[in-house]
Parts: structure tokens; C-alpha cells; sequence
């Protein structure tokens, strides 16, 4: 490919938040990174996103109702009775998403989404509900099996019509854990609702979070049918036959073209194999396929070319970049 693909929004990326840094326990340094995550998706990490979510309800355990009450990690308490969550609003789409830290384990919370932003009620015990909530994950490792202190850096990708935000943390080098939350691009006439949501976490080995950027791990990726139900989704992309077998290339080709050095980037795709919903939905906006060679962290196109960092490499895909900030990795 001899140039870099037409981007098919415009982002904002708040890049190289702190998140965990590595504390006197776990707990703070899990606490750290979804306040990082909270703040850089409602435009309040490093101001970059101009289309951010909004706190429509929130608890810290000791205030709940409308409005914001996660101010610091101080206000993150992860506990079966008085605990915290938070329900963010997407404005362009009105969608919410409620993330619940109802266990004693830190690591362990429920995320729901209701796809009318119907989401009612909630105290300090209980967060709200919805009519048509569905379950995103329940009582999962939000962002891996984490059982000692870490650190992480938090990215936030978000379109500035507000139809996708790319959530991706990283933790040693490798990506921990990855949000996409968008509507597709080029979905077929007549699908209800283009919506995707897929939620990653990989565990608190190098092996398992690596599968994160894979889509090969801990995964909940989901829509929903024309009845509000969720099905299943999988993701599609270019692949080759080698010895009569299917390979991804980004499994196969080791290194750029030899004709004109380019690396290849292919759009991720998802398809449904679920009865009633089998076929082609979509892709997803500007999410690449590169090659398993290249480094996270590494950019595209590298320097000293120009424009620097339009693109970013987090395992085996590639997100949009700010064009300015190269990616922190640890």
C-alpha cells in the first residue's frame, strides 16, 4: 500500500494519561486507571475531546444521584454494600453505559448499556436500572486478573460527531484492556441498530494481555437485533492461504513491502454467525489490521516523516492518532 489510508472521522485523542503507578496496593492503582478513563472520555483528562460522554449519575459511596461524584481515585470504593458507579451518556447517540464496582475485589465490576439512555434511580447500595439494559459483562476483570500494584497509561480516541470512542490502556508495554464503542461504517439497509460495543481485558501476564489487541481474550463484543436482544458479533479481515490453510497476514507477512516499503493495513470488519442475524455488518471506523511484527507504540508513518503519528500500533491493530504525541506504552 503505497500511502496511509483517508481517515473516516475526525478524532481527538487524549493520549498518555496516568493511570496506575505502581502504589502501595492494587486497589489504588486499579481506582487510578478508571478515573483516568472516566475523566479522558468526558473531555476532563487532558481536554482533547471536544464531543466527550457525560456523567449523567454517579455514586462514591457516600453521595449518589445526578451529576458527578468521581473526583479522584478517593472517590472509587469497590464493595458489595456502599460501593461506586457511574452512568456516562454518549450526547450524539444517547446511548448510556453504567459501570458498577458492586464486589469486594476491586478488579471485579458489571458494566449494562441502555441503548434508549434509560437508566433510573441508584444509592450508595444499588446503581440504577434501565427497562432495555443489557448486560455488557458481570462480575469480570474489568481490566485483567490484577492482584499486585501496576502501572498504566490511559488513551482515549474519540470522534468528534461522538458516534465512536476507542478506549485502550496500557500496562508494561502491552495492552491491558480496549473499549470500542461506535456505530459502524457501511452497515446494510435495513440493520436496527449499527451500534457495536466490545469490551477486552486481558489477565496480569504479558501472554494474556497481549491477546487483548488480538481480540483473542477475555471479550464481550456485542449489538443488538431488531428486538433490543444482543447477539454475538466476530471480526473479519484480509487473510491468505498459505500450505492450503487460512492466515491472517498480519500472522504471515513479517515484514513491508519490498517494492515500496509500505506496511499493510486492513479495516476490521465484523460479521454475526448468530441464527437471524448471520452476514456482514459493517467495520469499524478507521481500526486497522497491521502486522504482528511492528511494536505497540509504534507509528505511523515514522519519523522524521510528515505528518508524524497520524496512526498507532497497540498489538495486531492499528488506531487513529493525534499527529503530535508519540504513544506511551509504560
Amino acid at each position: 500500500m503505497p500511502s496511509l489510508p483517508v481517515k473516516n472521522k475526525v478524532w481527538d485523542v487524549d493520549p498518555n494519561n496516568v493511570g496506575g503507578i505502581t502504589s502501595t496496593n492494587v486497589t489504588t492503582d486499579l481506582a487510578r486507571t478508571i478515573i483516568a478513563i472516566k475523566e479522558a472520555m468526558t473531555g476532563g483528562g487532558s481536554g482533547e475531546v471536544t464531543a466527550p460522554y457525560v456523567v449523567a449519575a454517579s455514586s462514591n459511596a457516600a453521595l449518589s444521584g445526578g451529576g458527578d461524584h468521581w473526583s479522584s481515585a478517593l472517590d472509587i470504593v469497590a464493595s458489595s454494600g456502599a460501593h461506586s458507579w457511574i452512568v456516562l451518556t454518549n450526547p450524539a447517540t444517547g446511548y448510556q453505559i453504567c459501570f458498577d464496582l458492586n464486589s469486594s475485589y476491586a478488579r471485579r465490576a458489571d458494566m449494562y448499556r441502555s441503548q434508549s439512555g434509560g437508566f433510573v434511580g441508584g444509592s450508595t447500595t444499588a446503581r440504577p436500572v434501565a427497562p432495555d439494559e443489557v448486560a455488557v459483562f458481570v462480575n469480570q476483570e474489568w481490566m485483567g486478573t490484577w492482584t499486585v500494584p501496576f502501572s498504566s497509561r490511559v488513551h482515549v480516541m474519540a470522534s468528534t460527531d461522538g458516534t465512536a470512542v476507542y478506549v485502550i490502556v496500557f500496562v508494561g508495554g502491552v495492552c491491558s484492556m480496549m473499549w470500542l464503542l461506535c456505530d459502524l461504517i457501511d452497515p446494510p439497509a435495513g440493520l436496527p441498530n449499527p451500534t457495536l460495543f466490545h469490551v477486552s481485558r486481558g489477565g496480569n501476564t504479558t501472554a494474556q494481555r497481549a491477546r487483548v489487541a488480538l481480540f483473542d481474550d477475555t471479550t464481550s463484543m456485542q449489538m443488538l437485533d431488531s428486538a433490543g436482544a444482543p447477539f454475538g458479533t466476530v471480526v473479519a479481515g484480509v487473510a491468505l492461504i498459505v500450505n492450503g490453510q487460512e492466515v491472517l497476514f498480519s500472522l504471515d507477512q513479517a515484514t513491508a513491502s519490498q517494492d515500496d516499503q509500505s506496511f499493510p493495513m486492513a479495516p476490521v470488519s465484523i460479521w454475526s454467525r448468530a441464527s437471524g442475524t448471520h452476514g456482514y455488518k459493517g467495520y469499524i471506523p478507521d481500526l486497522y489490521w497491521g502486522l504482528a511484527v511492528n511494536n505497540p507504540g509504534d507509528h505511523f508513518p515514522a519519523p522524521p516523516a510528515a505528518p508524524l503519528y497520524q496512526w498507532a500500533q497497540i498489538g495486531d491493530i492499528i488506531v487513529p492518532w493525534n499527529g503530535t504525541s508519540p504513544m506511551q506504552v509504560a
